[in-house]
């Protein structure tokens, strides 16, 4: 290689100077957002194929009180991750240099593996209906088995998985045809019964579960391709899936002969909630070496409530509210949702009870939508096929920890440290957005013909914060402070490095038109 392509490296002209005229000189960062040719620092080689066995049977009783069905899924699956960072660290390149070998490292951090893991599950329901009262109960027996991959990485003496994580998976596990198994059994109850001819109470209880992404698992198991790199992920194979333990009742109602009401009420407890933590393993040359590897361990609970009212005013036109309040707390974030919050935010020690960083308690939607019919007609016939939709939303802001200045710099530039006392406790600026279709179809007697259509997302092109400053509890704006793991280019220095701030991605989509033509033949 007779050049660096990261892109962190990459300075446009003019290069300017730090201390220019001094013993020592610094280049400042160039402007970010390089495209350096079409070369990336990452190279990725993903698949992912899924083949799934269904069978299903029902069985309903002449008293027809029952209706019973059994069923069983299999999904046997196939998985390919190959991720490089920087690809040329390493490569057998061959410089001037008579007395130079080639490495054998593969870039200077890899993950590398192709696994072939399956799921499936049993199942049974029975629909019952008595005198009004209807009630479905269910039980599902999920099972599931990481594949020869991990079986081989935990037998294998060389394969750098945690001592603990061996012994565990061996005691968790259950060896079925060559292969270990993990199982869970998940009830579902749903029950509903009539209060009045017009009012009707429900209950739900169920048990659900969400299997760790892939990389969780697997990441740097295989001995061949050891990453040496400190900056490494370290699959854990006893990871078990996030389990959703979720309670709802709730009361809905005909208040007029147009007018329908819903007040539900609900509590989810999420369990195994997957974290990340720092482990200490020791590489092929017996050196220590720092990763990260996922884990269950913490919890969570969500609890809210929820409004609904929808109004029928005319044949033609009705409105729909939703109102939904919320509150999620945990012990630590998880490892899938939210990563960007977490990112900016930090962890803090499992101590106490603190909000979740995906945490939005206020979800408010109105809408109203017009489908003109035969009894509306002004001058002519002309909005027969017509409709229009609009709605509008409420929703809180992400969550992030208060940042507190301490100090400034030799550059005058403000130093904040985050405010870890008062952890994710505030909320940024809320989303507000609006979004408006009309369509009008033409057809014939048999509904045959052609929908023309025209929508506004965003109408109002409101600018929607995403990835938060927070120093402000807003995107970036230019001549807002940062924080000190952030470039600032007000104060460019030796210790500034990485992208400017101006991400366009910091906000949500502005305002988009979309126009669209479908037929029906």
């Amino acid at each position: 290689m007779d050049q660096v392509y990261d892109e962190q490296s990459i300075v446009t002209d003019p290069v300017e100077i730090f201390n220019p005229g001094g013993n020592i000189q610094f280049v400042l960062p160039g402007p970010g957002l390089i495209n350096n040719g079409g070369i990336s620092s990452t190279w990725h080689d993903h698949f992912a194929r899924e083949y799934t066995l269904k069978a299903a049977f029902r069985y309903y009783p002449k008293n027809e009180t029952h209706k019973m069905s059994f069923g069983w899924e299999q999904k046997l699956n196939e998985y390919q991750w190959i991720d490089v960072t920087r690809p040329w660290v390493g490569a057998p390149i061959k410089i001037n240099d008579s007395t130079s070998t080639a490495s054998i490292s593969i870039g200077s951090s890899n993950d590398i593996w192709r696994v072939k893991p399956n799921n499936g599950g049993l199942y049974f329901s029975d629909k019952i209906s008595y005198k009004g009262i209807i009630a479905n109960l269910g039980m599902r027996f999920n099972y599931w088995a990481p594949g020869k991959f991990a079986d081989d990485a935990v037998d294998n003496p060389n394969a750098p998985v945690i001592p603990q994580v061996r012994e565990d998976y061996k005691k968790n596990t259950l060896k079925v045809l060559g292969l270990r198994y993990k199982a869970r059994l998940l009830p579902k109850i749903n029950v509903s019964f009539p209060v009045t001819s017009n009012n009707v109470l429900y209950f739900n209880y169920s048990h659900s579960m969400r299997l760790p992404h892939p990389r969780f698992v697997y990441a740097g198991l295989d001995p061949e391709y050891q990453d040496r790199s400190f900056l490494s992920f370290l699959g854990n194979p006893d990871l078990n899936p996030e389990v959703n333990v979720s309670y709802e009742v709730g009361f809905k109602a005909q208040i007029k002969k147009n007018i329908g009401l819903t007040l539900a009420a609900y509590n989810n407890n999420r369990f195994d909630y997957i974290v990340s933590r720092r482990v200490i393993v020791q590489d092929q040359t017996g050196r220590p070496v720092s990763k990260t590897m996922y884990i269950n361990q913490d919890y969570a609970k969500v609890q809210g409530a929820e409004v609904n009212v929808i109004w029928r005013m005319t044949s033609y036109f009705r409105t729909f509210t939703n109102v939904a309040y919320q509150l999620a707390k945990g012990k630590s974030n998880s490892a899938r949702e939210s990563s960007l919050q977490i990112e900016q935010n930090g962890e803090v020690p499992l101590a106490s009870e603190n909000y979740l960083a995906w945490d939005r308690p206020w979800n408010i939607n109105l809408g109203v939508v017009l489908s003109p019919d035969t009894t509306l007609k002004i001058y002519g016939n002309w909005m027969k096929g017509l409709q229009i939709y609009f709605s509008s939303s409420y929703q809180s802001g992400l969550r992030y920890t208060p940042q507190i200045l301490e100090s400034y710099n030799a550059l005058g530039r403000p130093e904040y440290v985050a405010d870890l006392t008062n952890y994710l406790e505030e909320r940024a600026t809320p989303w507000i957005n609006a979004d408006i279709k009309i369509t009008k179809t033409f057809a014939n007697k048999n509904r045959k013909g052609i929908t023309l259509s025209v929508e506004a997302r965003n109408l109002f092109n409101n600018k929607n914060a995403q990835i938060i400053n927070p120093v402000t509890g807003r995107g970036w704006e230019p001549g807002d402070d940062l924080p000190n793991n952030q470039r600032d280019d007000r104060y460019l220095g030796p210790e500034e490095s990485g992208t400017p701030p101006n991400n366009p991605a910091r906000y949500m989509a502005p305002r988009q038109l979309l126009f669209g033509i479908s037929f029906r033949l």
